[in-house]
């Protein structure tokens, strides 16, 4: 069985299209608030909502769900948390009804899949370090603008702990300045701008 909670309705319909002459197995279109993870099948939804049944997947031990993510967000650092939450396969939104048929049986054979302009920025985020989780609060401090004493008391920690916290994470993000750290985290999408 083939469920599609997919966000986006055009997206939703536009899976069904693709799928209706290339896969044998049965699709069901569910929405997202009413659907249960099941023990077996695959599931082709968004980011967010694959992210979240994968969590689920693992506290409720649903190794027989498999996930496929079919997205927009690619930066490295959401490709790089998807794969850390072992999603099965990831595609853009420009994929096609062959790439999509491939995916699911590839993940019916057992095996993972990403796109192939995915899979480039995969290795790539599997290459960086990561951040620690206080280090990724200095930076989502630092690209509100802050200043060390700003973040200090913001994190309730010392300002010359908010220097070695900035001074490791511009060496992992390859930044010189301030302003190159959160450039780059944001391009990696370790830090998003709210849109006003």
């Amino acid at each position: 069985m083939i469920y599609n909670t997919h966000r986006q309705a055009t997206v939703k319909a536009g899976i069904g299209a693709l799928l209706a002459g290339h896969c044998g197995a049965r699709l069901v279109s569910v929405d997202q608030s009413c659907f249960e993870p099941p023990a077996r099948g695959l599931l082709i939804t968004d980011y967010e909502h694959g992210m979240r049944i994968a969590g689920q997947r693992d506290a409720a031990c649903l190794p027989g769900l498999k996930i496929i993510l079919v997205t927009g967000r690619t930066r490295e650092w959401e490709i790089r948390n998807a794969i850390d939450q072992r999603i099965d396969a990831i595609l853009t939104h420009d994929c096609d009804a062959d790439e999509l048929a491939h995916t699911i049986r590839h993940l019916q054979a057992g095996h993972s899949y990403l796109s192939a302009s995915i899979a480039d920025r995969a290795c790539a985020a599997m290459q960086r370090e990561k951040l620690t989780g206080r280090e990724h609060q200095v930076l989502h401090c630092l690209g509100q603008g802050f200043c060390n004493k700003l973040i200090a008391r913001a994190l309730g920690i010392a300002e010359v702990t908010v220097k070695i916290h900035l001074g490791n994470l511009m060496i992992k993000l390859g930044a010189t300045t301030r302003t190159q750290a959160v450039v780059t985290a944001n391009a990696l999408g370790l830090i998003e701008f709210d849109a006003e």
